[in-house]
């Protein structure tokens, strides 16, 4: 008999008692770029309904954090991170993809984030979900953090399936007005 393998489940965060192994998983996924806890604390009190996480038994392996700009029909990707031994599975797309149907749920017509310009697995993932653009601007996070600028809208009318997700069917990917 085989035995599944246990998939991880995507939620939000249950309280704040889980904002510190999200600290610590968001220090091994981003370095010396990761949010300070108090600033994660902000972010859960005042965006707690987007930070998602991924859990598999009974343990953060992955999160992110999309937010819409008060009073615009913009979303920007915060994070998105997934343990390093855990890659390579699609944990980050499903995730990602996850993410992107809330926002879009919330009138989101435009998605922005930034990426760190060697980050290749990430640049495909986000070009594989729609994501176009590559303005590198210079100094971006500090000295010498320079990032790339990406930005996906939202598709309008409905149109053909991908085959990416299910998320996927509601976007439209498009080129023009993206640096």
């Amino acid at each position: 008999m085989d035995i599944e393998p246990t998939q991880p489940t995507i939620r939000g965060l249950r309280d704040a008692g889980e904002l510190e192994p999200l600290s610590k998983l968001d220090a091994e996924i981003f370095g010396d770029l990761a949010y300070p806890y108090f600033a994660l604390r902000q972010l859960y009190d005042v965006h707690h309904r987007d930070l998602l996480v991924l859990e598999l038994d009974a343990r953060l392996i992955g999160y992110s954090l999309l937010v819409a700009n008060r009073g615009e029909d913009v979303g920007w990707y915060l994070a998105l991170g997934v343990e390093n031994m855990h890659r390579g599975h699609g944990y980050g797309r499903r995730l990602a993809i996850e993410s992107l149907r809330r926002l879009e749920l919330q009138g989101v017509t435009k998605v922005r984030l930034t990426v760190e310009p060697d980050n290749t697995a990430a640049i495909r993932l986000y070009e594989s979900l729609g994501f176009r653009g590559d303005r590198v601007e210079k100094n971006y996070l500090g000295t010498g953090r320079s990032r790339v600028l990406k930005e996906r809208l939202a598709k309008q009318a409905p149109g053909p399936a991908s085959g990416i997700g299910p998320a996927e069917d509601r976007f439209r990917f498009a080129r023009a007005g993206t640096r």
